[in-house]
């Protein structure tokens, strides 16, 4: 785990890109790109899966932020110090937050991997259509 404080910046990153994507999605269409029709369901898709990722990804840093800031710190009076706190003194309920948290920032990086991918699988339908003579036969949803 990483310092509280690094932990803290993460998070307020996180809220920034989740206020931006409301904000750029209402000023985009006024949300009308969240919705799923006959003709752009795979653009409701992507964008669904992209705000799916950063509000998990958002979920992942403030909890972590509140497992790191309970438990960051022990006092060990043999010692008289005050060392980083490893994982197996913390309380159980923190120990599931914190394994919670993983899997949270697991799926959201995942589903920001698929958007990615899809991007990856555009710019490469794209460069090949440049080069095929006529342009491209199908559309890229279409294309193999």
């Amino acid at each position: 785990m990483t310092t509280p404080a690094a932990l803290s910046f993460a998070g307020l990153s996180a809220l920034t890109a989740v206020i931006f994507i409301i904000w750029h999605t209402w000023h985009y269409d006024k949300w009308r790109c969240l919705l799923f029709t006959k003709d752009d369901w795979f653009r409701a898709m992507m964008c669904h899966i992209l705000v799916w990722s950063i509000i998990l990804f958002f979920t992942y840093a403030w909890l972590s932020v509140h497992v790191a800031y309970t438990e960051y710190w022990v006092y060990i009076p043999q010692i008289d110090k005050t060392i980083v706190s490893p994982w197996q003194l913390w309380s159980q309920r923190n120990q599931d937050i914190w394994r919670g948290a993983l899997y949270i920032m697991s799926v959201g990086w995942g589903l920001l991997q698929g958007v990615h991918l899809e991007e990856f699988l555009y710019w490469g339908y794209l460069m090949r259509s440049i080069q095929t003579p006529g342009g491209p036969k199908t559309s890229w949803l279409r294309s193999g």
